[in-house]
């Protein structure tokens, strides 16, 4: 994986990341997204979140290039994997991750 330098800034919404795999949104870009969440993350002084994706085919591909980028800056991830968007809000009240 690569940092990409050139990312679409309107695949970032308000509340997501939404766009078309390997047009908007690919792997590098993945990747840099969890280094770039990563790095902010640390700024705050966090040092975990909680990472999990939907049943698309390019789901498992993206999240896992996002989860190497956060490992690489240095924080803990909860990996839910496959999961609907109530079971991660779960998830992050019940581990007391902001």
């Amino acid at each position: 994986m690569q940092i990409k330098e050139d990312i679409n800034k309107y695949i970032f919404r308000g509340y997501d990341i939404r766009g078309v795999f390997d047009k908007d949104i690919d792997i590098d870009t993945a990747y840099t997204i969890g280094l770039g969440f990563g790095s902010k993350l640390y700024d705050l002084g966090k040092n975990t979140c909680v990472v999990g994706h939907d049943n698309r085919l390019s789901s498992p591909d993206l999240h896992q290039a996002l989860i190497q980028g956060l490992i690489e800056t240095g924080i803990n991830v909860y990996d839910l994997s496959l999961t609907t968007t109530p079971m991660y809000y779960y998830a992050c009240i019940n581990l007391g991750i902001d």
